[in-house]
């Protein structure tokens, strides 16, 4: 005899009637989607310290690409055969039109133009190279000599730019930096660091093809398992009319799900090692020549907004992938306790697959909606105005879909 799903005796076996479980889900709900809007304006707030905006949530890197406050110093980079040496700093408000108050830049561009005339005539003598530093006339600023000749100013800015609250502090620190970068200078500018260069070139191209015929290896392999098991299955027996069959083949279809995924995930960690295989080797071999060397940061910058990307998509696709399991689990273990308690039938497992799947689309929806927002924070979008919206529609929504939630609550409690 089937069983009445509806049956007192069925709603007291929950512990509570399914109505108070329904109010209690959907006031939460309603609480939740109704706090939304607020919650900036309370992470806002100066009497409550504790609470954070979601800009202050983000990763240091993202930070970076939200945050428009202007510092108040300006620093600029010396760089010397393609190497970035150190930094020097200037008042942000620096204009430089008058010649006096020069801009970060400004300054870094005649250091470096002094660092190169020197570096060539070290390069031409490299015996002869004495770095020191001695104070100005007046005995407040330390100045930086190569040779006699002068080569920078170390100011106040300096030191702050880099924590530091001693002048004579980072007037040693730039003395063994240059001393140091002067004497590579003069080394790889010999004939004999080239050819050393080039059969390291050779021996990084070597090993990342090696390493490349490894993973495409590994992707064949994981290809020759993927059609075995969609063979198993074409072969399985479609002709399952009882209730134990039924859901004996769809444990069966759930586990398959299960192995292709996993196999398609380490295809995609292959295909990743493969690009992060060429691209270590494109990156270090550039870095090995002077020449070069100037081309590894704007590489760098290039791809450092497209891997943000790539990786909230990978992520989200792989998530929504994971969900999908979870899920499937979720529904065969309440199947299963169903079939236990003798309750198993052909309606029932429909309705098991049909909760299940808008379970999915449920889960799918709100990781779409999470990878989007994050998508447009890494674009520099400020999302704080786009939560409050997105807030203010999640409460009509709710507001206009009671029943809508409610049956589904119901569906669902009737289900456990």
């Amino acid at each position: 005899m089937a069983t009445n799903w509806t049956s007192p005796c069925r709603r007291r076996s929950l512990g509570f009637p399914t109505k108070y479980w329904q109010r209690l889900v959907i006031g939460l709900l309603s609480c939740f989607l109704a706090l939304m809007p607020l919650a900036p304006g309370l992470a806002q707030s100066p009497e409550l310290p504790l609470m954070q905006t979601i800009e202050q949530l983000t990763p240091q890197g993202l930070q970076e690409l939200i945050e428009t406050e202007k510092p108040e110093i300006a620093t600029a980079s010396i760089t010397l055969n393609g190497q970035e040496l150190f930094k020097v700093a200037a008042p942000a408000n620096s204009d430089g039109a008058d010649g006096s108050n020069l801009t970060a830049q400004q300054r870094a561009n005649e250091i470096e133009q002094r660092l190169q005339r020197i570096a060539r005539q070290v390069a031409a003598s490299p015996d002869k190279l004495d770095v020191y530093w001695a104070t100005d006339a007046e005995g407040s600023q330390p100045l930086l000599y190569v040779n006699g000749k002068f080569l920078l100013t170390v100011t106040t800015l300096d030191a702050e730019s880099q924590s530091h609250n001693s002048l004579e502090v980072r007037a040693n620190q730039l003395e063994r930096i240059v001393q140091d970068a002067l004497d590579r200078y003069a080394t790889e500018n010999q004939p004999s660091f080239y050819w050393r260069q080039l059969r390291t070139g050779a021996l990084l191209i070597l090993g990342a093809a090696v390493l490349h015929l490894v993973c495409r290896y590994g992707m064949r392999r994981l290809n020759r398992r993927k059609q075995a098991m969609a063979e198993v299955v074409a072969n399985a027996p479609s002709n399952r009319f009882t209730d134990a069959e039924i859901a004996t083949a769809l444990r069966d279809q759930c586990q398959a799900r299960e192995s292709k995924g996993w196999i398609d995930f380490q295809r995609t960690l292959l295909r990743l090692a493969q690009f992060g295989i060429w691209f270590g080797a494109v990156y270090f071999i550039l870095g090995l020549f002077p020449e070069s060397r100037s081309l590894q940061p704007p590489l760098l910058d290039a791809l450092r907004l497209p891997v943000r990307v790539g990786v909230v998509i990978i992520a989200t696709y792989w998530l929504l992938r994971l969900s999908n399991r979870l899920i499937d689990r979720l529904f065969l273990a309440i199947q299963d306790s169903s079939a236990i308690a003798g309750e198993a039938s052909q309606r029932l497992g429909l309705r098991f697959s049909t909760f299940s799947q808008v379970s999915k689309s449920v889960a799918g929806f709100l990781l779409l909606i999470i990878a989007l927002i994050t998508g447009l924070a890494l674009l520099g979008v400020q999302v704080g105005p786009l939560l409050t919206g997105a807030g203010l529609v999640g409460l009509a929504f709710s507001l206009a879909s009671q029943s809508l939630i409610q049956d589904f609550i119901n569906g669902f409690l009737i289900l456990m």
